[in-house]
């Protein structure tokens, strides 16, 4: 009988050559490149490359953010970093086509300043760019490309800001990956994207196995911590115990919550975290049932009640603010932390493969995700202040995804309902924050 290792190389994917499952169109960088390095930012796969310095492109952008996290943007800048210049680079052998990275060059109504710069062209196209030099690299410095993720996966993209951050710290890493789809795209064996050790736990305990992880660590004395990638309802549903045990503890870990908003991995079913309406293959849509009958569950303000945890949100749209978090629970924060990412999936929800940073934006913009965290005294702080009087219609957010398809039709004053409660939701948290200018 064959045996069988439990040890992955780390990194390993790299010889998995996604880029042939493209299908019909491939990115094209055109002359009117400001090297902004955004493209880059948004790429599921780790794909494009660059000569901008990411610690320069993260120090600029974390300056523009309207709130300060000790040890953030601080942290960025004091970091001595270069410029080299050339516009991306991009590595076909691993781009899988999704179109991202032109959907958030392209100029629109609300964003006219785009560049533009990146066109999606026939597979056939002969295509000429700059030779890669050793002043390039591509930003997956922690996490490989050639992961089995869909095109367009939010997932992916979640992972690589998460890691991005980590990346600049001086603190080690470790990964407990709950059964889902983080573990599976990226783990598929004998490879594996992960640059940093990885344990893949079941789908309940993923917490439970940080736990005794952070407690290695503590006594072997190593200057490190301990990262759970798990999704929502491998947190939510089935491991919110061992997550709960976990923060009333006190371990020294961060637990990121990838909300895709359903069971991606098995089959697209409903979970607590899908929301109101939302159709999924456990939640129908018909005459008598407009898909989800519950209204999503307000897990981080579940987590932020067992009192000593640091929690937020965060959103694929707001890359920057998303790693600012992250590094400040990396260099600043002890004990539990938790974030929340609204990570928008084209297969699970139904809409094109270059869509998803354009949809959760639209979540923003409409009040159905609300940008914010809490601290371990238990204060709140809008990271992304919105006026609720001045919201974006909810339906802008619900025809952009087939799994919403069914209200407009069937069930238009749900919509109106849909709108009203997310209003009724911000205006609760600015509430009780100690910084909206709304309150």
């Amino acid at each position: 009988m064959r045996k069988i290792e439990a040890y992955l190389e780390p990194g390993s994917s790299i010889a998995n050559k996604t880029g042939e499952w493209r299908q019909g169109q491939k990115p094209f960088v055109k002359d009117n490149c400001r090297e902004c390095g955004m493209c880059i930012s948004y790429c599921p796969e780790g794909a494009i490359y660059t000569g901008m310095d990411l610690t320069r492109m993260l120090s600029a952008n974390l300056g523009k953010l309207s709130y300060a996290l000790p040890g953030g943007k601080e942290a960025f800048s004091s970091k001595p970093a270069e410029l080299v210049k050339g516009k991306p680079w991009i590595n076909y052998d691993y781009c899988k086509g999704c179109g991202i990275c032109e959907t958030e060059t392209a100029p629109t109504e609300n964003e006219k300043n785009r560049c533009g710069a990146i066109e999606m062209v026939p597979e056939s196209s002969e295509i000429a760019q700059g030779e890669l030099n050793d002043g390039y690299k591509h930003l997956a410095d922690l996490f490989a490309p050639g992961h089995s993720s869909c095109a367009g996966c939010g997932n992916a993209l979640a992972i690589r800001y998460v890691l991005n951050a980590v990346a600049h710290s001086e603190k080690g890493a470790n990964a407990v990956v709950a059964t889902g789809c983080s573990e599976i795209f990226s783990s598929i064996y004998p490879l594996s994207s992960w640059k940093i050790p990885f344990i893949h736990s079941l789908f309940q305990n993923s917490a439970a196995v940080a736990s005794g992880v952070e407690a290695a660590i503590k006594m072997d004395g190593k200057n490190e911590k301990v990262i759970v990638f798990a999704g929502d309802g491998g947190t939510a549903d089935i491991g919110f115990q061992a997550l709960s045990g976990m923060i009333e503890r006190g371990h020294d870990v961060l637990y990121i919550m990838i909300d895709n908003e359903a069971y991606m991995n098995t089959g697209i079913q409903r979970s607590s975290s899908t929301p109101l309406c939302a159709w999924t293959t456990t939640s129908e849509t018909g005459e008598a049932i407009p898909g989800k009958l519950e209204k999503k569950k307000p897990l981080l303000d579940i987590i932020a009640a067992h009192g000593g945890v640091w929690a937020a949100t965060a959103s694929l749209a707001e890359p920057f603010d998303l790693m600012a978090k992250v590094f400040h629970f990396y260099d600043v924060v002890k004990g539990p932390g938790f974030i929340q990412i609204h990570a928008p999936c084209p297969r699970g929800w139904r809409f094109g493969t270059g869509e998803a940073i354009k949809i959760a934006r639209k979540a923003i913009e409409t009040g159905l995700w609300v940008q914010y965290l809490v601290n371990a005294e238990g204060d709140t702080s809008i990271t992304k202040d919105m006026d609720p009087s001045k919201l974006a219609d909810v339906s802008d957010y619900l025809k952009t995804q087939g799994r919403f398809g069914h209200l407009a039709k069937a069930n238009p004053g749900l919509t109106k309902e849909i709108g009203n409660e997310a209003r009724k939701n911000l205006e609760k948290i600015i509430l009780r924050s100690s910084n909206s200018k709304f309150k």
